[in-house]
């Protein structure tokens, strides 16, 4: 864009001197070319540079980046309020902030400047997928496709997420298959698509599914636990347990395999081992203490004084 900026200065101080036009009015034009060239610059720079910033967020897990992400976009935003890449960066950032209601603002702002901006209809599906607006994150991801985004994959495997949630999971296989069927190496594809089939009771096609995706990548927690939930289901104590422990030994701080775990362990009679991660799964901040009064698999432990005092904990907690 520079590059072409550079050509159209020199090309209109050309044609000026074939009109006849005096110098000082030659270099007025090419002052104020060189001005928007010099903003175009600072423009591309602050959207780079807060690139950069959500780049490392994603790589290192710092969301502290993410704040300074948004005052550089916002930087290219005050010099140029008709960038549309600006304001769809940003409220991708605002999205992992989870300030909703922003991200929704500068998403529509980049579609209204962009119509055909592909990755902001397919972002602002997401927002509204998180504000569970399902009807219009649905309208936005099929309109991503439809516009040939660079990144089906993606807005595949989010419309298939939506249409699951929507329980409607003939239309969640399609789109998660088709998300596989482009990215053949993505394990979070098969692990979408195994809750899928789990919610359809088709465990062995589950199963498949978590575990090819834990070939792709070994060190997948959620596919482990949810291959464990699986296991559970069937019975299969046993396997559940290795998978739900091997989903903890990858992330210590993995709140649903802690309590898959307690629910094993209850089921077979291990009641101080069961109550001990119950109460990590309270730690790490769960306090759904209703779900657990009427999960059966924890029949086993209600009767001991450390459940209920877990239970109370839990209450104490919902009223804080």
């Amino acid at each position: 864009m520079i590059n072409e900026l550079d050509c159209i200065k020199k090309a209109e101080a050309k044609s000026m001197i074939s009109e006849g036009c005096g110098f000082e009015e030659i270099a007025k034009i090419a002052d104020m070319i060189e001005s928007e060239v010099e903003k175009l610059k600072n423009v591309m720079e602050f959207n780079a540079i807060a690139d950069a910033y959500c780049n490392s967020c994603l790589e290192f897990g710092d969301l502290g980046q993410y704040d300074k992400a948004v005052v550089y976009y916002t930087k290219a935003i005050e010099l140029d309020p008709d960038d549309a890449y600006a304001y769809d960066g940003r409220g991708t950032v605002y999205n992992e902030l989870s300030y909703y209601k922003k991200a929704l603002a500068d998403h529509t702002k980049a579609i209204e400047l962009d119509p055909k901006n592909s990755h902001a209809y397919s972002c602002r599906g997401v927002v509204y997928g998180n504000l569970e607006e399902y009807d219009k994150s649905l309208m936005d991801h099929t309109k991503a496709i439809e516009l040939d985004c660079d990144d089906k994959v993606s807005a595949y495997c989010n419309r298939g997420l939506v249409y699951s949630y929507l329980k409607e999971y003939d239309k969640a296989l399609s789109d998660q298959t088709k998300a596989i069927e482009l990215d053949l190496e993505g394990a979070d594809l098969y692990c979408n698509r195994g809750v899928t089939y789990g919610e359809l009771g088709e465990f062995d096609k589950a199963l498949d599914d978590y575990t090819k995706a834990i070939e792709l990548d070994p060190e997948f927690a959620k596919a482990y636990d949810n291959r464990g939930t699986v296991y559970l289901n069937l019975k299969k104590y046993d396997k559940a347990l290795s998978d739900c422990t091997k989903a903890i030994d990858i992330d210590p701080g993995f709140e649903n395999a802690h309590y898959n775990v307690s629910c094993l362990y209850a089921l077979q009679n291990r009641l101080s081992e069961s109550v001990q991660h119950l109460d990590k799964v309270v730690g790490l901040g769960y306090n759904n203490w209703k779900f657990i009064e009427e999960d059966e698999d924890l029949a086993g432990i209600r009767h001991l004084a450390e459940y209920k005092e877990i239970v109370d904990k839990m209450k104490k907690f919902k009223h804080c």
